[in-house]
């Protein structure tokens, strides 16, 4: 009788240990991206995007696609996990914003990140500027059409302004001019911060 009960208990120990092990889970799969924000890219640009996946099946590849109402540009179709996928935008501008996807291969697990296409920027020349007066505070700001994000204003190569006229990063030309009279040209050029800008 000794002899059957400690089987019993031997038995009821080895089903325990053995439901332990049949019920674990795998840990979650967390996916993030470099960059973390969206991304804003001028029309024909590429950009480079990280997607890295840790915990759970994070030994897999991702799968990358695209999801806009029009054109979208291209992807990478597969890459290793940790490495760049090359997303290269469309030719065209468009008001929309691109949907980038990363799924990890053979799984639902994915993770999202977009980008924003428009044209590069251009300086806007509406008329004539206005005319400044000797001795008396000056302020102008110059203005651009289109362009991805915060625009960067510079003056162009072997230029400069008259007097003591200075041309802020935002392009605001302001100072008080106090030299000779005269008609005087200058270059400007402006950046935007699409990547690359």
């Amino acid at each position: 009788m000794k002899k059957y009960s400690l089987f019993a208990q031997y038995l009821v120990g080895i089903l325990a240990l053995a439901g332990c092990g049949g019920n674990s889970t795998p840990p979650p799969t967390n996916i993030s991206f470099n960059p973390a924000a969206s991304i804003t890219l001028d029309v024909g640009q590429s950009a480079p995007i990280t997607a890295t996946a840790s915990g759970g099946q994070a030994n897999q590849g991702f799968d990358w696609t695209l999801r806009c109402q029009r054109v979208c540009g291209s992807i990478t179709p597969h890459t290793a996990n940790g490495a760049p996928a090359t997303y290269t935008a469309t030719t065209q501008p468009s008001s929309e914003s691109v949907t980038i996807f990363a799924t990890l291969t053979g799984t639902t697990n994915a993770g999202g990140t977009s980008a924003t296409v428009s044209l590069p920027p251009t300086v806007a020349t509406t008329g004539a500027i206005t005319a400044a007066t000797l001795g008396s505070p000056y302020s102008l700001q110059l203005a651009a059409n289109d362009g991805a994000g915060n625009l960067t204003w510079a003056l162009g190569g072997g230029t400069s302004l008259p007097d003591s006229l200075t041309l802020s990063g935002t392009g605001m030309i302001t100072g008080t001019p106090s030299g000779t009279s005269g008609t005087f040209k200058f270059n400007v050029h402006v950046t935007d911060s699409g990547n690359p800008p």
